[in-house]
């Protein structure tokens, strides 16, 4: 019989518990997050982590999850989890686009084994990045701060430019001219997330990433 005990960090905080196991001519069991918990992502890279506990008389070398929408799927090999002890196990996640009401599911093959397995603690982390605040592009200086920001960008640049913004997925946020000095970019109408500014000063254009929170 597996055994599901399930929370969901960060993306959705679900408690609940599962008994369950093959039915009668099944060949597998798996488990899918209910509709209310359906994942929710930007592209962009993400840390998956869960943890599970083996019973110590169970033969299961592994299981699946999957994310349906783009249909990513993980195998997660138990040869280095110890029986009877709660370990957590990660891979990283990168999704070219954005994944919206997209079921999570568990699978276990009855290929991989039987016994009792638990698994706890599933977490769905973004994955920080150190972004630069400023930068020297063609004898030109720009620098953006505070970077990740609240709404509001600071940019100082030598020259005039054109500054758009853009969602991860290629959407036109943002567009506008700044004057060489200091000036404000008001972005407190975007959802939080990653976004990509790019700067066109008519002879080239510079693009960076800014995080919105």
């Amino acid at each position: 019989m597996l055994k599901f005990l399930l929370s969901f960090v960060l993306l959705a905080t679900l408690h609940f518990g599962f008994n369950c196991g093959p039915a009668k001519g099944q060949e597998s069991d798996y488990l899918e997050t209910l509709e209310e918990a359906h994942l929710n992502l930007e592209a962009g890279e993400y840390d998956l982590s869960l943890k599970f506990w083996i019973d110590p008389s169970a033969t299961l070398s592994g299981c699946y999850t999957y994310i349906e929408d783009q249909w990513r799927a993980f195998k997660w090999d138990f040869g280095s989890v110890v029986k009877g002890e709660w370990v957590e196990l990660s891979q990283r996640l990168i999704l070219d686009a954005p994944v919206s009401g997209s079921r999570f599911i568990i699978h276990v093959p009855a290929s991989l084994g039987n016994g009792d397995l638990y698994i706890d603690d599933i977490a769905i982390r973004e994955v920080e990045e150190e972004i630069p605040t400023s930068v020297d592009h063609g004898g030109e200086q720009f620098a953006i701060y505070p970077n990740p920001a609240s709404g509001v960008l600071n940019v100082k640049s030598t020259v005039k430019v054109q500054i758009s913004v853009y969602s991860t997925s290629g959407v036109l946020v943002h567009q506008g001219a700044v004057d060489a000095g200091n000036s404000v970019v008001m972005l407190g109408h975007v959802p939080a997330g990653m976004y990509v500014l790019k700067m066109a000063d008519g002879k080239s254009v510079f693009s960076k990433k800014v995080r919105i929170n």
